[in-house]
């Protein structure tokens, strides 16, 4: 069984992210990607656990 080969477009977008990646310094990528989960993350309600308050349970 052979695995079909990825299109020149897809080949040209993995070299691209990969590219930017390498130029990117890792602190502000591992800024980034935290502001973009603590947003993300900061949309889902919290209930506490019963007989707990929020800050407490956090």
């Amino acid at each position: 069984m052979t695995l079909p080969l990825p299109s020149l477009e897809m080949l040209a977008a993995v070299v691209v992210a990969f590219l930017a990646g390498a130029c990117c310094p890792t602190y502000y990528a591992t800024e980034r990607l935290r502001g973009f989960g603590r947003a993300t993350f900061a949309k889902i309600p919290y209930q506490p656990p019963p007989g707990m308050d929020r800050e407490e349970a956090m």
